[in-house]
């Protein structure tokens, strides 16, 4: 029933906006399973991580999710970075 001074489409967005996707969070996890960096766009790929991870309800921090997030960088750039945290001198 619609209220008597109500408009049936606000009735019908008010409705909708109670609507969750509930399925959000399992495609999320899906797509961050496919995701891997293309084109050297190491920024395109960023974004689309943590997008991926905020709608995945994930932790960024979690050291497994950041082991996934290196997993799918091209293996010279793991290389580079991994040097960078483990120089051989720190000079």
């Amino acid at each position: 029933m619609i209220p008597r001074r109500s408009n049936a489409w606000k009735e019908l967005e008010k409705r909708f906006k109670a609507f969750s996707d509930y399925a959000e969070r399992k495609r999320a996890q899906d797509e961050l399973k496919k995701l891997k960096m293309k084109n050297d766009n190491l920024d395109e790929y960023l974004a689309a991580f943590e997008t991926h991870a905020l709608h995945a309800d994930i932790d960024m921090n979690d050291h497994t999710n950041l082991q996934t997030f290196a997993l799918r960088l091209p293996r010279s750039l793991a290389d580079a970075y991994i040097k960078m945290e483990n120089p051989e001198t720190y000079k």
